[in-house]
């Protein structure tokens, strides 16, 4: 196995994870919290409740806390 198949095999892996922990989450959730969000019950329950692109795109402020608490140490 090649190191580039490898690794998209892990990271294969590691989305499917993600999609179900997520899955799970969201079926705690009620209908109208569901709807609020955009997703269905039945979306949900297929799978289809999220946009890929719109997930690895996700904004994330975590690097930007990380360099602001690293100031403050300062």
């Amino acid at each position: 196995m090649t190191n580039n198949k490898f690794i998209n095999t892990i990271t294969s892996i590691f989305e499917k994870i993600a999609i179900n922990r997520t899955r799970q989450a969201l079926a705690f959730l009620s209908d109208n919290e569901l709807e609020a969000m955009g997703i269905t019950r039945t979306s949900l329950d297929t799978g289809d409740f999220y946009n890929y692109k719109e997930v690895a795109n996700f904004p994330t402020k975590k690097i930007s806390r990380i360099k602001s608490t690293k100031a403050k140490a300062a």
